[in-house]
């Protein structure tokens, strides 16, 4: 692995780490490491093993791939948006980035439709309740 990328990566997991709001050591105890060796991997001293990425990404619900990703915009969009897209939310995504502008239109306007008839469905629903409950 070339030295740019093993910095790259390092870079992302103390920015993921960061952005978690966590320790060193509580991340080295997610990926099942010693401090220190999670340390080196964040410094870009060393490369981090798939295994390693696997269990972090996989523990957080993102992608391993993202952690290769060099934009640093880029990489939070990527791990901020897996939060996001649970339930089949990157099926939806990859599907969504699949269709053409006019049908992309079309599918966010069904989307406004389907959210309002929720709205509706709950607010008649916790009337209902609230007239049971009186009665």
């Amino acid at each position: 692995m070339r030295i740019s990328t093993q910095k790259n990566i390092g870079s992302n997991l103390r920015t993921f780490r960061m952005h978690k709001n966590m320790s060193q050591a509580a991340m080295a105890d997610v990926a099942g490491l010693t401090r220190s060796l999670y340390v080196q991997y964040e410094l870009g001293n060393r490369t981090p093993d798939a295994e390693a990425l696997y269990t972090i990404a996989h523990h957080f619900g993102v992608d391993m791939e993202h952690f290769f990703e060099v934009d640093r915009d880029k990489f939070m969009g990527e791990v901020t948006l897996a939060k996001f897209c649970k339930d089949g939310g990157n099926e939806l995504m990859d599907n969504f980035s699949k269709l053409t502008p006019f049908s992309k239109g079309r599918l966010l306007e069904k989307s406004e439709q389907l959210i309002e008839w929720d709205q509706f469905k709950e607010r008649n629903y916790r009337q209902l309740t609230d007239r049971l409950k009186a009665e």
